[in-house]
């Protein structure tokens, strides 16, 4: 134990040391008017690109003179980067300015504390920022202080269909693309489209990988930035603020009825709640007739270009809706670790103010990696290069303005413009009472872990009508209750009822 406790100490001196021969070579640095380095994590999917160091070079050019910041990016597996950047602060390495993706925001680092606040540096040096994000800005907020920068081009969210149209005009559903349809137009045109093709067709790709639960495709559901775990404000918190065991609503009830039948009619794969493939997977195969999905301005084309289906008409299922959480999907935070935070969010704010900045981290260089097209904002790969061979590509696109970062096709110049169009329609009317709120579940962490569990071994299953909702569903609201829901829920209404009061 003694040993133990020495070579703790130890570290701790060593560590200090360290840390101050850092800081003062730092501050030495920014008084010499040195550039500040500023080490920012660099998310990717799959392998590094190769060229990834010509980026950093082609972006010092411009962030040098501009706030006398030099880039180091960072490369970290988008999905190892919460474990590495965890061990990065608790270590005290060298982090200025870090992406947190598919974490459900910032609030678990401010609950570790460590993240800045960031009210001041926002107001001071945040202009380019605000102009971007707009009403997105409310992802970043936890007990209304600051901590996050979101990095989201829509507005809104609205979830759909995208089913093939070579099918819908071989069995005519008379819809107009972007209609809103019912669990009954579906059954119409499911058992329609069933009966000439046969058993080997199915109506929706449902597999354990899909984006979008089945029931929040049909239902606006205001998760308050967390998850169904801790209830959520039905009809996307327009109307109200009472938290609800979301499971336990007439809605659900009658989503699980309409599903059930469609399963135990074929219209959906019997194997579907155990599938490990993807959606696109599947919808490439040919033997389905569409997916729910997202489905704004953009989505239509990133749906086309995945699926590779040419021909697809859009259907709404679910009304345009603005809820913390869509905010929080992509956020930017600095780390305790960053010795200088006013320079860092000057190179932050300048990523969402610079065309070139934003199209290098994106896209490449211009020439090598791109091309540009006659049409305005959408490029092409050069001669002889493809996705395959290209030495700069990456698939997040969560780098400042989106508007400002071109394009490849099949989308068009349009898309810009129908973009701006859909982000304008987000207004009081799909915006939930609750905008803003993030539900903190640190004091009821243990029960919120355990029906996190439950939800995971009956939700899908129930929803794509895999299970008799009759004889499952009570069975799940019990195992719900016994984890501790209501405790849960009744936490999340009184840190909601709080943020309302301070609020107004």
């Amino acid at each position: 134990m003694k040993k133990n406790i020495t070579l703790v100490a130890g570290l701790l001196v060593v560590y200090t040391l360290v840390s101050c021969v850092q800081t003062k070579s730092e501050q030495k640095a920014a008084e010499a008017g040195e550039p500040y380095e500023i080490v920012m994590t660099y998310l990717f999917f799959g392998t590094v690109p190769r060229d990834l160091q010509m980026i950093e070079d082609a972006i010092n050019k411009i962030s040098i003179p501009a706030v006398n910041a030099k880039v180091t990016l960072y490369p970290l597996d988008a999905f190892q980067a919460a474990t590495q950047t965890n061990l990065m602060i608790s270590s005290g390495e060298k982090l200025d300015l870090m992406m947190v993706l598919f974490q459900g925001g910032p609030i678990n680092y401010v609950n570790s504390n460590q993240i800045l606040e960031l009210d001041d540096l926002y107001a001071k040096y945040g202009a380019d920022i605000a102009a971007a994000e707009g009403i997105a800005m409310a992802g970043g907020y936890i007990n209304n202080i600051l901590y996050a920068i979101p990095s989201e081009e829509k507005y809104g969210r609205q979830f759909g269909l995208f089913v093939r149209n070579d099918i819908l005009n071989k069995y005519r559903f008379d819809k107009k693309e972007w209609d809103m349809v019912s669990y009954t137009d579906l059954d119409t045109l499911f058992t329609r489209i069933k009966a000439g093709e046969g058993e080997n067709f199915y109506m929706l790709t449902l597999t354990r990988q899909s984006n979008i639960m089945p029931f929040q495709a049909f239902h606006v559901v205001d998760t308050l930035g967390a998850t169904m775990a801790s209830g959520g404000l039905m009809n996307g918190g327009l109307d109200n603020t009472t938290v609800v065991n979301v499971f336990a609503t007439p809605e659900y009830k009658e989503h699980l009825k309409w599903f059930r039948k469609w399963y135990q009619a074929g219209y959906l794969a019997q194997d579907c709640a155990t599938m490990t493939e993807s959606d696109m997977d599947l919808m490439r195969g040919g033997h389905y007739l569409g997916s729910l999905y997202s489905v704004e301005a953009d989505m239509k084309a990133k749906f086309i270009q995945d699926s590779r289906w040419n021909d697809v008409m859009a259907f709404n299922t679910g009304e345009r809706f603005a809820i913390t959480s869509i905010y929080q999907i992509s956020v930017w935070t600095i780390p305790i670790t960053c010795k200088d935070p006013e320079t860092t969010f000057k190179f932050l704010n300048l990523m969402y103010q610079s065309e070139e900045i934003n199209n290098l981290l994106h896209n490449g260089i211009e020439g090598v990696h791109y091309v540009r097209t006659d049409e305005p904002g959408i490029i092409a790969y050069p001669e002889g290069i493809t996705m395959e061979n290209t030495g700069y590509f990456n698939s997040l696109g969560i780098w400042g303005d989106k508007l400002k970062r071109y394009q490849y096709p099949p989308l068009t110049s349009s898309y810009f413009d129908e973009l701006r169009e859909f982000n304008a329609t987000i207004d009081a009317s799909v915006i939930s009472k609750a905008l803003g709120y993030t539900f903190n579940s640190f004091t009821v962490r243990t029960e919120f872990a355990a029906i996190t569990d439950v939800i995971s071994q009956y939700q899908l299953s129930l929803e794509s009508g895999s299970l008799d909702p009759d004889v499952v569903l009570p069975q799940f609201l019990e195992a719900l209750k016994a984890a501790g829901i209501d405790k849960v829920i009744a936490e999340n209404q009184r840190q909601l009822d709080a943020w309302l009061t301070a609020k107004k």
